[in-house]
């Protein structure tokens, strides 16, 4: 006989989405979001974001409102739309929001042509003791009859955006939406301008993309072609804007620098001169719309033909002579940093070893937090040590670092676009370190060898995408990696006399 066994879900679930941010820019960001679907075709919608101490609030005003149906709707987890054009398209983002930014909340909206405004508020919203939430909505008269309106404020204000930060970010992020007059964005009582991306010369495009599939979930209709739509050009000399192509969903900006598989300016600095947009709304988006579904049909086809789009100006960026390539002695240095850093790795991986801690190679276990205690107490007990033994042996978390150096190829120098250290790239299936000789602190250091090593210790130390690291433990594994190649140049200098 079979029994059946059903799924259940806890509510403590839904707390638990709250903190799937990874910043205060990005839940506002999603609350924005709840504004632009509420846009009314042909009539200018402002969103206004006032963040106050303790306090912050995003206002759409000018789009359909919502009634007691809408509210509900709103507050109808996992609910999915299949409304073309919609930003939200999961039934979660800005509920998540809400619960990330604060812990309570008051929601005020009145439908558009209506005269009476609906409130509901929470004090503790991500609180779910007591499983699924009702509310008692509150009726007044609307302070604006016959405007849609709908207010969210976000009560005791746990993560609090940097209001020059978000200012920056909504300049690029919904820059299509602010040019074309669609919304109209306010923060803290001040109008946010779209970014502006001069060029010398563009080239817009509208290519119609065949047997794409709608992007929204049990979508039963299946459009015949998606309009791919955009423009690419070279930006203006000297214009401070960031290279590459705004790739967008419903005129919000997802991903801001994509070359769609063309080199990038960590090859060539001439490459940050390449611009462009592209409207993308047909395409599935990640949960946080963070970025797009880069594995669906859609995405590859369009990537494909963009490709094609943007080439002639990859072509003609890559012609160009650099003007800032790094001199023969810059190049040198970088060299003899490499040579620092890796023979300093291979001392601590020998200096782990012999603590019986090794755990780098293949097929050997990590150490136990017993034998991590034990090597660090008999260090603490002043068992004597070489001159250039490491003073700590290195934590668990430096062990995988000590892996990839054998992946590292080289260390090399390159103009780059200024807001980029460094940056690791495959080439020819090595991996190399590429220092950016434009990032303003290798100027202010004018490329010294401490410099080039410490931006090493800083990739090194950087954990992997599915490698799980706190701050501390990264500085101190990047810590640990600086005064090993500090003694290992001093131990170099004193051999030779130095």
């Amino acid at each position: 006989m079979k029994k059946s066994i059903r799924e259940k879900l806890d509510p403590a679930l839904l707390s638990s989405l709250s903190f799937n941010f990874r910043s205060p820019t990005e839940a506002v960001c999603e609350l924005i979001d709840n504004a632009v679907d509420d846009i009314v075709a042909g009539e200018p919608m402002t969103v206004t974001i006032t963040c106050r101490r303790g306090s912050l609030s995003v206002t759409g005003k000018g789009g359909n409102g919502m009634d007691l149906e809408k509210l509900e709707d709103f507050l109808h987890w996992g609910k999915q739309t299949r409304e073309k054009g919609r930003l939200g398209r999961y039934g979660q983002g800005g509920k998540s929001a809400m619960g990330y930014l604060g812990c309570g909340w008051v929601i005020r909206a009145n439908p558009r042509d209506g005269d009476t405004q609906f409130v509901i508020r929470d004090e503790n919203w991500r609180d779910r003791s007591e499983g699924l939430k009702e509310y008692a909505a509150e009726e007044e008269r609307s302070p604006v009859p016959g405007v849609g309106v709908v207010q969210i404020e976000v009560k005791q204000l746990e993560r609090k955006p940097n209001v020059k930060k978000l200012r920056e970010e909504l300049s690029w992020r919904y820059a299509p939406l602010i040019r074309t007059g669609k919304i109209k964005l306010v923060l803290n009582d001040k109008q946010v301008e779209p970014e502006d991306i001069s060029t010398v010369r563009s080239k817009p495009f509208k290519l119609r993309i065949k047997d794409v599939p709608s992007p929204y979930p049990g979508d039963k209709h299946q459009p015949d072609h998606q309009l791919l739509e955009g423009w690419v050009g070279i930006k203006k000399t000297g214009a401070d804007v960031k290279g590459g192509i705004r790739v967008s969903a419903s005129g919000r900006v997802i991903v801001r620098d994509e070359f769609f598989g063309h080199k990038t300016p960590a090859f060539k600095a001439s490459l940050n001169n390449l611009v462009g947009e592209v409207e993308m709304g047909f395409i599935p988006l990640k949960l946080n719309k963070d970025d797009f579904d880069r594995d669906s049909p859609g995405w590859r086809k369009c990537a494909s033909v963009m490709r094609r789009v943007m080439k002639p100006y990859v072509d003609e960026l890559l012609a160009r002579k650099d003007e800032e390539l790094p001199s023969d002695e810059e190049i040198e240095r970088a060299m003899l940093a490499r040579d620092y850093v890796f023979k300093a790795l291979e001392r601590l991986e020998e200096a782990y070893r012999l603590k019986g801690n090794s755990g780098t190679a293949e097929g050997q276990r990590r150490p136990t937090k017993d034998e991590e205690k034990e090597a660090v107490e008999s260090q603490e007990e002043g068992e004597p040590r070489g001159p250039y033994e490491p003073a700590t042996p290195p934590p668990p978390s430096a062990v995988g670092k000590r892996k990839r150096k054998a992946k590292w190829g080289d260390f090399d120098v390159r103009p780059m676009e200024e807001s980029i250290r460094s940056i690791v790239v495959k080439e020819k299936g090595r991996r190399t370190l590429v220092i950016n000789n434009r990032f303003p602190a290798y100027r202010a250091s004018r490329g010294e060898i401490m410099y080039m090593v410490e931006t090493a210790a800083v990739e090194l130390a950087r954990p992997e995408p599915d490698e799980p690291q706190d701050a501390s433990t990264y500085h101190e594994t990047m810590n640990i990696i600086l005064a090993e190649v500090s003694l290992e140049i001093m131990k170099q200098k004193r051999g030779s006399g130095r």
